[in-house]
Parts: structure tokens; C-alpha cells; sequence
């Protein structure tokens, strides 16, 4: 059974490789080469006085009258509503002429479709963009080096140096790149169980009492729930409930619900790094696997020589 690979994007590499201006100019229609604050490019704000400044350093735009930040993702996402991160990804790269190779994982899509219709086995870098970013590496594609002095801001990327990319490292250097990615998702795993742990340990002993067949945490439910029917309803009957709600009751509930979100999310996030460790062991077994038959295959070979 062959082997299958999605693209995927690196939405930073997308922002770095479009200027703002060039977003703003062909979806917002707005010229940039202007001195001085421009319309704003919010789809959703009439800017009758030229309210937004372009900021080159980060390649980002503010409104100082709507309050909107944008960078060409985002902005693009406004004036596209009806697309899915991976339609306006490759939309962006249309519109804007930029090689797929420099933002996403095409080059590995295109080798893995090809091993499979030869049906031999590839040994592809084992995580998406977004599963590296998830245990804190960046760089998966490439990342240009910055000048220490800043005497060379103005090179083009193709005469700066650069950082190989850990889809480049991979190609040379398979066994250390495995290695760095289980030793990032142990890193992120035992921040994660740290952090779990403290919170856990918080949430019991300020919630101890609070538990769902307690008396108060019965009547702080009813308070939430009458609260929540009638938050958005002007009528006696929500005038007269506020009026005698016990608020602190009321606080204390709303804080336990967040505490108890919060606490599933980190549970679901290491889950997730769980996967993605699992995910690298898996295709370390998988190369391993493949390595050992060629060596039988070879030393079989020669024992007949």
C-alpha cells in the first residue's frame, strides 16, 4: 500500500514572500504608493479619512480608526470568505506568482506520488508544516539567515545566507532530524505536562467544594443557565433574576466552566503531540524496516557471488 501525503502550506513563509501593499492594491483596490496613512482595506469599514499605516519591518497594516490588524493572509481571508485555508493558500500563490516550492510541501507530494506509481518505497520527512510549528520548530521549508550587522537587508533572498531547511536536512541527515523531532515533542510534552499538572492541582483546591452534587454548585448551574436564556431579551423576568443572583455564586461558576475548558484543551494539545511523536517513531520503524531489508538483500547477494 503506497504512501500519502497532503499539501500543506507554511503560512509564515506566504506572508514573508507577499508585500502587503501587493494585497491591498489588487483585492482591496487601494493604491499604497501614497506618503502617508491609506484607506483602510477592510472590506467591513468605509475609511472616510485615511486612517491606516503600513508597516514595512513586519509586513503588516493597522487602522487606527477600526482597530483591524492585517497581514496578506489575513487580509486576503477577508476579501475571500468563502474559501478554505488551503483553497486561499493556493489562490494567494496564483494571484501572486509564488513557486509552490517556497511555501509549501509540493517537492515531497510530487516524490510520493511518483513512488507509488513505480509502488517502490520513499522515505518522506515525516510531519506537516503545522504538526513542526505544534512542537516549536519553524524553518521546515527554508529560512533565510539574518546579517548579524544588517548591512545586507537589501539582498535579494538568492545572495543571502541561508539556514538549510529541515526537509533539506532530512535528505542527508535522516537519523538526527528523527532524533531532534522526538526530542522536541518530549520537550513539548513535558511543558504541557507541567503545565497540566500546576492547573490541576490549582483547579482542586480552589474547586474542592465546588463540585457538581454541592449544593452551591447546583444553584450557581441555575443562576448560569437563567442568565444565559435571558442575557439577550429585555423582560421582568431577567430584571428580577439579576436582581437576586448571588454574583459571586454566579462568578465562581463561569471561572470553573473556563478552568475546566481549559483544562481539556491542554489535555487535547498533548494528545496531539502524542500523535505527532507517534507519527516520526512510526516512520523511523517504517526506514528502519526498509533499511534492513536491503542490507539482507545485499549480503545475500554477495554469499551467492
Amino acid at each position: 500500500m503506497g504512501k500519502s501525503l497532503q499539501l500543506s502550506y507554511d503560512r509564515d513563509a506566504l506572508c514573508k514572500a507577499i508585500p502587503i501593499e501587493d494585497v491591498i492594491q489588487l483585492y482591496a483596490g487601494i493604491r499604497t504608493d501614497r506618503r502617508g496613512n491609506i484607506s483602510c482595506p477592510s472590506p467591513n469599514h468605509a475609511d472616510k479619512h485615511p486612517s491606516t499605516k503600513i508597516f514595512h519591518d513586519s509586513n503588516t497594516c493597522f487602522c487606527f480608526s477600526c482597530k483591524k490588524s492585517y497581514d496578506p493572509v489575513s487580509l486576503a481571508f477577508d476579501y475571500n470568505p468563502n474559501l478554505s485555508t488551503p483553497e486561499l493558500y493556493k489562490k494567494l500563490t496564483e494571484d501572486f506568482g509564488i513557486p509552490l516550492e517556497s511555501v509549501s510541501n509540493i517537492q515531497q507530494v510530487r516524490e510520493v506520488e511518483q513512488a507509488n506509481r513505480e509502488k517502490r518505497f520513499i522515505d518522506v520527512f515525516p510531519l506537516s508544516v503545522s504538526e513542526c510549528k505544534r512542537i516549536g520548530l519553524d524553518g521546515v521549508l527554508g529560512a533565510v539567515k539574518p546579517d548579524e550587522n544588517r548591512e545586507d537587508d537589501d539582498k535579494p533572498p538568492e545572495v543571502q545566507e541561508r539556514f538549510p531547511s529541515l526537509m533539506e536536512l532530512w535528505k542527508t541527515e535522516k537519523a538526527a532530524v528523527e532524533s531532534l523531532l522526538i526530542a522536541k515533542c518530549d520537550d513539548t510534552l513535558d511543558d504541557l505536562k507541567s503545565e497540566l499538572d500546576w492547573k490541576t492541582e490549582h483547579f482542586l483546591s480552589v474547586y474542592k467544594d465546588f463540585t457538581p452534587h454541592s449544593a452551591d454548585f447546583q444553584e450557581a448551574q441555575r443562576i448560569h443557565e437563567a442568565v444565559e436564556r435571558y442575557k439577550s431579551t429585555d423582560t421582568p423576568v431577567k430584571v428580577n433574576m439579576m436582581s437576586k443572583h448571588d454574583d459571586t455564586l454566579y462568578t465562581k461558576y463561569a471561572f470553573f466552566k473556563d478552568s475546566v475548558d481549559d483544562l481539556k484543551q491542554l489535555r487535547a494539545e498533548m494528545s496531539s503531540v502524542l500523535r505527532i511523536k507517534e507519527k516520526v517513531l512510526s516512520q523511523q520503524k517504517e526506514r528502519q524496516k526498509e533499511q534492513f531489508k536491503g542490507f539482507h538483500k545485499k549480503k545475500t547477494t554477495v554469499e551467492r557471488d
